[in-house]
């Protein structure tokens, strides 16, 4: 393949998995099966398990993982620390929707639950600071470590008590900080209750 058929083919299932296209994802796939553990150079260089993972598509992560992505490549690591991360990091960080099913896929895929990723920080570290409780307590019941800490030597909890903090002490807070304040007290309770 040319490398200009190459780059053409990995655009367009870029667009493909972000646009949530299983059909037609399948069907770059079918046509060149070498796709499935191809990079994105312009998305971090992130796998399209990864992609797929980080848009909230499950059917083209089940269809993906049936087959064979490898469910614990990481994207590239810099030298200021981003990357390193694995595609159950990339489910745990942002939205919820469709996150715990595909958690649910990763680790019965094998994917490894407290891999240490950007800034020393696990899926469990990004799902308590991101405050989705349900992923939280998934991690959790699969043998994930609350203890784990960053590369500035905090928990998670720890960073989540101290967003906490900051957040209500804001005079006008943003639609993030409103989502903290209303979702973090909860979670620190669970945690403590844990004895994490």
């Amino acid at each position: 393949m040319s490398a200009k058929n190459m780059t053409y083919q990995l655009r367009t299932l870029e667009l493909a998995i972000a646009h949530g296209d299983t059909a037609e994802t399948e069907c770059l796939l079918d046509n060149s099966p070498d796709l499935l553990e191809a990079r994105f150079p312009e998305n971090i260089g992130l796998t399209p398990l990864m992609w797929a993972c980080r848009n909230r598509h499950v059917a083209i992560v089940e269809s993906l993982l049936k087959r064979g992505a490898s469910v614990n490549e990481i994207n590239p690591k810099g030298a200021d620390g981003d990357g390193g991360n694995t595609a159950l990091w990339f489910t745990a960080q942002g939205a919820f929707h469709g996150t715990l099913s595909i958690a649910r896929l990763l680790t019965q895929a094998g994917a490894e639950i407290d891999h240490i990723g950007e800034h020393e920080t696990t899926a469990l570290w990004m799902a308590i600071s991101w405050v989705h409780m349900e992923l939280v307590q998934f991690l959790l019941s699969c043998g994930a470590n609350p203890q784990i800490k960053n590369a500035k030597g905090i928990t998670a909890i720890d960073s989540l008590k101290a967003d906490l903090s900051w957040c209500e002490a804001q005079p006008k807070p943003t639609e993030n900080m409103k989502r903290i304040l209303f979702r973090a007290p909860r979670m620190i309770a669970y945690l403590e209750k844990i004895h994490v």
